[in-house]
């Protein structure tokens, strides 16, 4: 049967069935499962090595309930009881739709841009493919861009992406997390000092120089202090600098993309950001959605996480689920934390089920 393109193979539990099922390389399985017979806990076991392979039991309504609570606990996504009524077939119609969109999420090639760099943007959500939209189109241009989105979904990776496709490629990128760095130092990091500025001082440049002709990815601007902000909205708009205990002013050719996990227009209202600076950072803004917005990338994303170099784990389509039904306040940095702990969880074991998967709900 072939569904949306989906092959979805109905077949019955036995030792024919399980040699066969490599051939088979089904992307939806329906088992008409014989709970008598001990091949089946096999075959659950064959189709769960199948990494993403949902699976639907089928089975007599008077049949073993242990035997058909292992096969669910080992992966099955839904059980189906004979025979039929409608409200059966209307779950058995609701669980064929949860698999076709998990297959189908997991078979959609995202990757199809000519370019190398915007495919390290996983995901195949329309949310995510808009923002690949905009980073395409503000790579062009060498206007400042204000990423916003919260912590954790990406912001320092979208800025190097944007600087790879754009014309200063061939220059720098420079990354500095203001929220790091203490107020005392902050001048000193970004535009460099020269001897004698204070104590131990020596001569060197900052960010600004760094990242000549290329890009200064200013993250958590928000967090800069207001004493700061004036100096910053000064250089960008004389495009020149003075290094700390010096006097000559030195030219800059640098692209400003910044970051910020706040409301900047709330705290420009609340006099925490300044309002001329806000304007000067904010010509172009790309909105980078939550993960919790946009669930139908999570399987991508752990697909991708899990056959990174040097892992070799896979993940039952129950671990899958389990991972989709978080709500992700860390966003892909806590899928990602959330992988490897399930990875140190399941040890020898190199198939991560629901039950090596440890969520931290603080």
């Amino acid at each position: 049967m072939s569904i949306h393109n989906i092959n979805i193979s109905l077949i019955p539990s036995n030792p024919e069935t399980i040699v066969s099922l490599n051939k088979i390389n089904p992307d939806i399985v329906i088992i008409d499962l014989d709970v008598q017979d001990d091949k089946c806990s096999q075959l659950i076991t064959k189709i769960q090595n199948m990494i993403y392979t949902p699976t639907i039991l089928v089975t007599g309504i008077f049949s073993n309930p242990v035997k058909i609570i292992k096969a669910i606990k080992m992966g099955a996504l839904e059980y189906i009881p004979k025979p039929f009524t409608p409200e059966n077939l209307l779950i058995l119609k609701n669980a064929i739709s949860k698999s076709i969109s998990i297959v189908l999420i997991n078979n959609k090639d995202c990757n199809n841009n000519n370019s190398p760099f915007i495919n390290r943007i996983i995901g195949c959500s329309k949310q995510i493919q808009s923002v690949k939209e905009l980073m395409l189109s503000y790579s062009k241009s060498g206007a400042s861009i204000l990423l916003l989105g919260e912590s954790g979904v990406g912001k320092n990776l979208i800025a190097e992406t944007i600087h790879k496709l754009s014309k200063r490629s061939s220059s720098r990128y420079i990354p500095v997390h203001t929220a790091g760095i203490p107020s005392t130092l902050i001048e000193s990091e970004l535009y460099g000092t020269n001897t004698g500025a204070f104590t131990d001082a020596r001569s060197r440049p900052g960010c600004f120089e760094s990242a000549s002709k290329g890009t200064l990815f200013l993250d958590e601007i928000g967090e800069l202090p207001l004493s700061s902000q004036v100096k910053l909205l000064r250089i960008l708009e004389e495009k020149t600098i003075t290094r700390l205990g010096g006097a000559r002013q030195i030219p800059i050719d640098v692209r400003i993309i910044s970051a910020t996990n706040i409301d900047l227009s709330k705290a420009v209202r609340n006099k925490l950001f300044r309002q001329d600076l806000y304007y000067r950072i904010n010509t172009l803004t790309i909105s980078i959605p939550p993960l919790r917005e946009r669930k139908e990338d999570i399987p991508v994303l752990i697909d991708f996480i899990l056959k990174e170099p040097g892992s070799k784990h896979s993940i039952t389509t129950s671990g899958v689920e389990k991972l989709i039904d978080h709500s992700w306040p860390g966003n892909i940095r806590e899928l990602r934390n959330t992988l490897e702990r399930s990875k140190a969880l399941a040890g020898e074991i190199t198939r991560i089920d629901e039950n090596h998967i440890k969520i931290d709900e603080g």
